[in-house]
Formats: structure tokens, sequence, C-alpha cells
């Protein structure tokens, strides 16, 4: 279970609804891990792989070729509104762009929701105990870890679920005692998917229950005479894998139905490969997971994962101290922000084809620039750009084919929401605004971009 660290960004929700972007925190600032400890693995009985090796195979990664942005555009995006400040400077937080209407943003001091357009907020629920968050929500649903002691977020022991089109809590479920650890807000113990709420529990059973009315409909027990120290979840539609780090077993990774909790599959991991004690998956659809060794696609049960050729310097443990970490998606590529294999304070975005593992093109920043991986829609790769000066955001577009950047509209954050030593705000799009969820002082802001 992860405990809610300072700053994750919010997920971003594709043209087909479809949730990306697990983020991690901005590394020019204190060390702050920020891992969406999800995990996601072709599912494919009896298969031992060994991933150790593999990653350095075929064609290198072409060389990053610099590229420069000035601050300017076809025009500056309108600010819409703000959010009055909710809770405490050095509270944890993040929010979830609800539905066409609707922002919602958390903190450990509670929960608010905002119309989209006009900034009016249009409930609260006041729980001051919250711990862990569902990175993702479905039907406008979301997961929540509460404290029954409001003042020890470290205990962590019930699950429950928000309907965040109103404000309302729905169930809850105690004596979970969901174990946290230091890492990124969202939970690697908690995941909403196709009407369900996916809980580990602290004896590392995966329980499902219904979103809306809370039965327990399947639960899916450690296996009967082992010992796990970690099992994480995460559920995208109509599947949830899940992996296991058992005594007995080594490291295992099932998916399973979400709606029924029946087994669709099982992979064996070598236990040969050193994985340290993280396997992360960056998306379900399409299958990415990636390790201390490389990133890998996982195109179907039945073939080994496709390596992604990353240049072999570059830092792949998500435990970044310089440059923060993001990626974007679609079903034929993956575009990714890391540093720079010869510099860790220079941010570097390269392209891949998911197919064969190459890499189609790749740039390299300004020293110290935020660079933060939005979404992929219509053929583009939509990109956060902050130089020196943070407050001055560029919003930038590049083509998913031959990289070829345009400079979209800029934007202005307030000097104010800069004045603390925190992790930046990162920018989402909904459809023609640009969402800005950010720590409590600053919490929601939307512009228009015309």
């Amino acid at each position: 279970m992860t405990q809610l660290s300072h700053g994750n960004p919010a997920p971003y929700p594709d043209e087909s609804g479809t949730i990306r972007h697990p983020s991690a925190a901005s590394g020019k600032r204190p060390l702050i891990i920020t891992i969406v400890v999800l995990v996601v693995i072709l599912a494919c009985t009896g298969v031992t792989l060994k991933l150790t090796g593999v990653f350095g195979s075929g064609k290198a990664a072409p060389k990053p070729s610099h590229v420069a942005v000035d601050w300017g555009g076809p025009g500056e995006a309108r600010k819409l509104w703000a959010a009055p400040a909710i809770g405490t400077v050095n509270d944890p937080f993040h929010g979830w762009l609800v539905d066409e209407h609707t922002v919602a943003y958390a903190t450990t001091s509670g929960l608010a929701g905002y119309d989209l357009d006009s900034g009016k907020q249009i409930w609260q629920l006041p729980e001051s105990n919250i711990c862990a968050m569902s990175p993702t929500i479905d039907g406008g649903i979301g997961a929540i870890g509460l404290a029954s002691n409001p003042s020890d977020h470290a205990n962590c022991d019930t699950a429950a679920a928000v309907d965040l089109t109103d404000g309302r809590l729905l169930w809850s479920v105690n004596q979970l005692t969901l174990l946290p650890e230091i890492g990124a807000p969202t939970s690697g113990a908690l995941s909403v998917a196709n009407g369900m709420v996916i809980v580990e529990d602290f004896r590392k059973n995966m329980l499902g229950y219904g979103a809306r009315d809370g039965q327990r409909k399947w639960a899916v027990p450690v296996p009967t005479g082992d010992y796990c120290t970690q099992i994480y979840v995460l559920a995208e539609g109509g599947e949830t894998v899940q992996v296991q780090d058992c005594q007995r077993d080594g490291i295992t990774v099932s998916t399973y139905d979400t709606a029924s909790g029946g087994m669709k599959g099982t992979v064996k991991m070598s236990s040969t490969d050193t994985f340290g004690d993280r396997l992360l998956p960056l998306s379900v659809h399409p299958l990415v997971v990636v390790n201390y060794h490389g990133i890998y696609y996982l195109r179907d049960p039945n073939t080994a994962p496709i390596p992604l050729q990353v240049p072999p310097e570059t830092d792949l443990s998500r435990w970044v101290d310089g440059i923060q970490t993001s990626e974007a998606f679609d079903s034929t590529s993956m575009c990714a922000v890391a540093p720079d294999p010869d510099d860790d304070l220079t941010p570097s975005l390269t392209c891949y084809d998911l197919a064969t593992g190459q890499a189609r093109w790749s740039h390299e920043f300004e020293h110290l620039a935020d660079v933060r991986a939005i979404g992929m829609s219509q053929g583009k790769l939509w990109i956060d750009y902050t130089g020196i000066e943070k407050e001055h955001h560029q919003l930038l577009s590049f083509s998913q084919a031959d990289g070829a950047m345009t400079k979209e509209t800029t934007f202005t954050v307030d000097n104010y929401a800069l004045a603390y030593n925190l992790v930046g705000l990162t920018a989402q799009l909904a459809g023609n605004k640009i969402v800005e969820f950010g720590p409590p002082f600053a919490p929601v802001t939307v512009w228009d971009r015309g």
C-alpha cells in the first residue's frame, strides 16, 4: 500500500476515456519517490522469463537531438478560474478529471469537487484522514484509503469508495490495514475499473468489491503456505493484474477478470533475475512494464517481452533525484521523459515503436527544464514544458511519427504557487482547457486555450 507523498501529478484521460500517465515527482526539489506501484504483465501459464541482459540487445537508441524552446507561441491561454487554498502547505495532494463537467481535488484534509467551466465548488467531503487514493477512477467513482486515527496516516486501515460527481461517501471497509510505503499518492493496493474496486489487504489477499454497493464479489488469497512480502494490483477495464513477490515462488504476475476474479493466466519470473524490489507497470493497454534493467512491451500473453531500446546509462529506477520521469501511450507508441544519459539534470524525450522496440526519435532539452508528458491524441504527443523561470509554461506538441515540434499556447502560473520548494504543478488537458492540479495553496487552476 502506498502512502501519500507530496505532489503526484494527476492521471490523463485519452480520447477513449482511458486514464494514462502514472507520474513521478520533480527532481530539482528534495528527493520524492514517485513510483506508481501498480503492476501489469503478460498472462501466460507456466512460462518463465529472463529479462536481464535482453535490455541492451538490438539497435541502439538514437542520440537525442537538442531542442531549443523559446517562450512564445500562437498566444497565451486565458485563465478561467483558480480554486481557493485547501489544507496546509505541506499536505499531499492529488486530482482527477472526473468527467467533462467536473474535477475533483484531494488532500489529507479532505476532498472537493469543482465545476470545470465556472470553478464553483459543488461539493466537499471533509474527511481529514485520507492516506491513499486510487490512481484512476471509473464511472465517476474513486477509491481512497482512510486512517482510523487521523493523526497517524501510516495506519491506513480502511478502503472507501467516493462518488466524485457529488461527493458522496458510498461505502467503506475497515480492518484491512492497507500497509503504506513511501511513494506516490496513488496506491498500489487500491484500483478502480469496470464497476469494481480492487483492494489488497494486510494479508496480501486481493479482494474485489462492487464500486457502488461495496459488496465483496470475489477474493484471491495468498498461495497456501507461502509468505509474500509485496503484492501490487492494477485494474483497467475488464482486466486486473497482480504481481506477487513471495518466498516460495519468487516474483509471479497473474491476470484476472475484473468482474469475476477468475484467473486468466500467470507467469513466473526467473529467480536469477534481479528486479530490486519493484516490477512496475507503466500501462495496461498497451502492456508496458519497467524494472531496473529496462522498459518492456508485452504484446500478448504468448510472446516474450519486447525491450525498448533505452540508452543503457539512462536511470530507469524511477528514483530519480534530478529529472521527473513521465510517459504517454497509445496502441502503437510509447513516449517517455527521462534523464539524458550524459547529464541526469537534462531531460530527454524519446518515442518508441512498440512493435519493434526501436526508438523513432529522441530530443534533449534545456538543462534543468521541466518536461512532462501529458498524453497522446490525433497523432500528437502533448508536453508541458517549463524552463528555468518556472512560472512560464509552454504547451508543446510533437509528431509521434517524426518528432516535429509545434509550439502551442502558453500559460502563466501565479508566483505565489512557486513560493515553496515543492513539486511543480502538472498540466492536464480536458478538451480545449488546461487543468493544473497543484499544492494545497493552489489546488486547481483552469485556462482556456482559445
